[in-house]
Parts: C-alpha cells; structure tokens; sequence
C-alpha cells in the first residue's frame, strides 16, 4: 500500500524523524528547518522537496 507513489515506511521514518526534531529541538528552542533541511538534501531528497519540509516545520 502506498500514498502519492511513498511506501509506508518512509512515511513512518519521516514521521519519526520529524518528531524527533520538533521534541529535540523544541528543548533547545531551535528551528526545526535548521536541520531538517540539510538532513534531507544528504538523504537524497531534491532541494525543493527539502525546503519544503524546513518550511512546513517553522509553520
């Protein structure tokens, strides 16, 4: 099963991983982005898919 062409794991691993971020983060009191979006350019992701996820992470 899949959504938009996404296997259910890598949903579950960005699930994970922006929880994990938004929670360490949030002690810290840092932007999420601030890591996020390099993380997923070293992933493999495309810059626009990148910048994308930074950004719904500030909102």
């Amino acid at each position: 099963m899949s959504l938009f062409e996404v296997g259910i794991p890598l949903i579950v691993l960005f699930v994970v991983f922006g929880l994990t971020v938004g929670i360490l983060f949030g002690f810290f009191g840092m932007g999420g982005s601030f890591f996020v979006t390099p993380a997923l350019l070293v992933l493999g992701h495309s810059a626009p898919t990148a910048v994308g996820t930074g950004l719904a992470f500030v909102f």
